[in-house]
């Protein structure tokens, strides 16, 4: 790979993969929405997963995951990473997860507010305590519909990821989703029309 060093002039930079001229495609997580990487098994949707997984960790120290891998296997390689808040893949403990992040999101909103802060760009440079960049990856994330639609406490869970979707990024609260489809029957669209899509088709 070409790149050793992290891109001066990029804050959460990860390469999303290599173009028709065998470039590779270097993206700034902070000018993007939310990711939302779609396509069948086998279409390559988990290598780019993994991929800008691991070139966020290579390049930012600055950052902790939470992670929810509802195959049960794809991320379980990243339990032991230092960055790796939580890795979790059952209803109970996804839920928990969530809401620490969304404590955290408001307790940034205080924080923010006390130094007249706009984003955490801002904050960072202007605070004695940086805070680090949160991202929280879901691999199959059409699990969230598949196994709980049936719950009563789904809708709460999706208002909840809508919120984090909505206002999480200027708080540097950033979403990664992988799911195999995104129609409204599999997928929630409220957070689909929150994100940037990766589409894979199968050649």
């Amino acid at each position: 790979i070409p790149y050793t060093k992290k891109p001066q002039d990029m804050e959460l930079p990860f390469i999303l993969g290599v173009d028709n001229s065998g470039s590779v495609q270097v993206e700034d997580l902070v000018n993007t929405k939310h990711l939302l990487i779609a396509g069948k098994t086998g279409s390559g949707k988990s290598c780019t997963f993994k991929g800008i997984i691991e070139t966020l960790m290579y390049w930012n120290t600055n950052i902790a995951f939470y992670m929810v891998d509802f195959a049960e296997s794809a991320l379980t390689r990243y339990e032991e990473f230092q960055n790796v808040r939580y890795l979790e893949s059952d209803f109970e403990s996804v839920n928990k997860g969530i809401d620490e992040i969304l404590e955290e999101q408001s307790r940034r909103m205080k924080l923010f507010r006390e130094l007249s802060c706009e984003n955490i760009q801002e904050y960072n440079k202007n605070s004695d305590m940086e805070l680090p960049f949160i991202i929280l990856a879901v691999d199959e994330a059409n699990g969230f519909k598949e196994e709980w639609d049936t719950k009563k406490d789904f809708p709460v869970v999706e208002k909840k990821m809508k919120t984090i979707l909505k206002r999480g990024r200027k708080y540097g609260i950033f979403t990664i989703h992988a799911v195999q489809q995104t129609n409204d029957n599999d997928y929630v669209k409220s957070w689909r029309t929150q994100m940037t899509r990766i589409g894979h088709l199968l050649e």
